[in-house]
C-alpha cells in the first residue's frame, strides 16, 4: 500500500498542474434579484385564509432510463430529460458549503428525546383538559389559549433556526452540530403540528368557522411544515443510532437559507429553504396560482407530472407533483408566489446523466457524470481492456484542500453514486484505487452549474 500512497500522490501533483489547463465554471445565480445587499423582508401583513385544495393529474410524458449495472457510456453521452431542476440559494450570498457525515450522538439523542418527550406531554395535558371542559366558553377560552402559545412556540422555532445558521456561518458549531440541531427543530415542528390536529379538531365543535383562531390554526400548521424534511429526518435517525449507515450530508447556507441533500436507498433526497422569501411573503396565493407557479418554475417536471395534489392557506401552499423520475414538494408563499421551499426526491435509476468526463490510467478507465454541488455524482471505473466493472475505493479531494476522504466503493456493478463536493469551485480530484492490485485512476473535474427554478415574480 505504500506504493499506491506514492503513486496517488505523484497523480495528484499531475491533477494539480493538469488543473492550469482546465476553464473554471462561473456559478449561476437562482435569483439575480435576491443578492445579500437586497436580500430584505417586506412589511406585508401575515395572515392567512381558509384551507384549499387542489388536485389533478395527466399521463407521463416518459423518462430515461440509466442501468447502473451497464457499461461505460460513450464520451459523447449527452443529459436525458431534466427533471433535476431544482430550487436553489442566491449563488452570491452562500456563506458556507461542505459534506459531513452523520453519527450517533448519545448526547444529541437524549438532549432531543427530553425535548420531544416534555412536548408530547404538553400535548397530552392539553387533550385531556379540553376534553374534561364541558363549557363552551371555558373551553373556547381554553383553545384560544393554546392557539397563541402554540404561535408563540413556532416563532421560537424560527428564531432557533435564526441563530443555529448564524452559529454555523460564523464558524461557532460544525455542520454536524448545525445538523443535529435542525434534526431536534425539525422534531419539535412534527410534534407541535399533532398539537395543531388536537387543537383543529376541538375548534370545529367549539368555535365558527369565521373565527380568526380557525385561520390561524391552518397558518400554523403550514408554517409548521416549513421546519421539516426528509433529509433533518435522516439526521435525527442518525443522532439516535436508528440507521444501518452513517449518512453523509451536502450543506450549504446563507444567513437566511439552507440547502441540505444526502442519499437514501439510492434515492437522492434534497431540501431547501430560502428564509427571505418566507419572510417577503403575505397573503393571497390561490389553488390556480399555485399551478402556475409551480408549471413556470419545473417546466421539466411539470410536462413529465403523473398526479400533483395541493393543500395549504392563502399566506403558503404546499404543492405536490409525482413524476416518473420521483416526486417533487414545492413550498409556495402568498403574495410574492413564489417557491420558497422544496423537497425533491429522485431515483437514481431514472436520474438523468450529467455531462461525462473520462480518464485512462494504470489499466484502469473512469467515467465521471459531473453535476452541480451537493448533486449525485456518477462514478464508473472498470478494466480498460476488457470494460468489465472493477470494485475500487473512492476518494475525493477539492482542489486547494489536503482533506483526501473516502466516500465509499464502486462495488460489483463498477459504479458508484455520492454527492458532488461544492467547496471549490476550481474542482476536485477523484482517486479510485483496486487494492488488490494496486491499479490507480485519478480524474480532475469541476462541478456544473444547476438548473435553477425559473422565477416566479410574476401573478399566476
Amino acid at each position: 500500500m505504500r506504493a499506491v500512497s506514492v503513486l496517488v500522490a505523484v497523480l495528484l501533483c499531475t491533477a494539480g498542474v493538469a488543473h492550469a489547463v482546465v476553464p473554471s465554471v462561473q456559478p449561476a445565480r437562482d435569483d439575480p434579484a435576491a443578492t445579500p445587499s437586497t436580500d430584505r423582508p417586506s412589511t406585508n401583513a401575515h395572515s392567512a385564509a381558509p384551507l384549499v385544495h387542489v388536485q389533478s393529474s395527466s399521463p407521463p410524458d416518459g423518462g430515461v432510463s440509466v442501468s447502473e449495472t451497464e457499461r461505460l457510456p460513450p464520451d459523447n453521452d449527452s443529459v436525458g430529460p431534466n427533471v433535476s431542476r431544482v430550487l436553489t440559494l442566491p449563488e452570491g450570498a452562500v456563506d458556507v458549503r461542505e459534506i459531513t457525515t452523520v453519527r450517533l450522538d448519545a448526547a444529541g439523542a437524549t438532549a432531543g428525546a427530553v425535548e420531544s418527550v416534555g412536548t408530547r406531554l404538553e400535548t397530552a395535558a392539553l387533550r385531556a383538559r379540553l376534553n374534561q371542559t364541558n363549557d363552551t366558553e371555558a373551553r373556547a377560552a381554553l383553545i384560544r389559549r393554546a392557539t397563541r402559545n402554540l404561535s408563540e412556540r413556532t416563532a421560537a422555532l424560527r428564531e432557533r433556526q435564526s441563530r443555529a445558521i448564524a452559529a454555523y456561518n460564523s464558524g461557532e458549531i460544525g455542520a454536524e452540530s448545525f445538523l443535529v440541531r435542525l434534526a431536534r427543530i425539525d422534531e419539535t415542528a412534527t410534534l407541535l403540528g399533532d398539537r395543531v390536529d388536537v387543537l383543529s379538531t376541538a375548534a370545529r365543535t367549539t368555535l365558527n368557522d369565521s373565527d380568526p383562531v380557525v385561520r390561524n390554526l391552518t397558518r400554523l400548521r403550514y408554517e409548521l411544515r416549513t421546519f421539516d424534511g426528509p433529509v433533518r429526518e435522516r439526521v435525527g435517525a442518525a443522532v439516535a443510532g436508528e440507521t444501518d449507515t452513517a449518512p453523509r450530508v451536502f450543506v450549504a447556507t446563507t444567513d437566511r437559507g439552507v440547502t441540505l441533500t444526502t442519499l437514501v436507498n439510492h434515492t437522492y433526497v434534497r431540501e431547501v429553504y430560502r428564509g427571505f422569501l418566507w419572510e417577503s411573503g403575505g397573503t393571497g396565493v390561490s389553488g390556480s396560482d399555485v399551478v402556475n407557479v409551480t408549471a413556470r418554475g419545473y417546466p421539466e417536471i411539470w410536462s413529465a407530472r403523473q398526479e400533483t395534489t395541493g393543500v395549504g392557506s392563502n399566506a403558503s401552499f404546499v404543492f405536490t407533483v409525482t413524476h416518473p423520475g420521483g416526486l417533487l414538494e414545492a413550498h409556495i408563499r402568498g403574495d410574492n408566489r413564489r417557491v420558497f421551499r422544496e423537497i425533491q426526491r429522485l431515483s437514481l435509476s431514472n436520474y438523468p446523466l450529467g455531462p461525462g468526463k473520462t480518464r485512462q490510467l494504470t489499466g484502469l478507465r473512469m467515467r465521471v457524470n459531473r453535476t452541480y454541488p451537493g448533486g449525485p455524482l456518477r462514478i464508473a471505473v472498470v478494466d480498460a481492456e476488457t470494460g468489465n466493472p472493477v470494485n475500487t475505493t473512492v476518494s475525493i479531494t477539492p482542489i486547494g484542500s489536503v482533506d483526501n476522504r473516502p466516500v465509499g466503493r464502486t462495488g460489483s456493478d463498477g459504479v458508484l453514486w455520492t454527492l458532488s463536493p461544492g467547496g471549490s469551485s476550481r474542482g476536485y480530484v477523484i482517486t479510485a484505487i483496486e487494492p488488490e492490485t494496486s491499479r490507480v485512476v485519478v480524474l480532475l473535474t469541476e462541478p456544473t452549474d444547476p438548473t435553477t427554478v425559473g422565477d416566479a415574480r410574476r401573478r399566476g
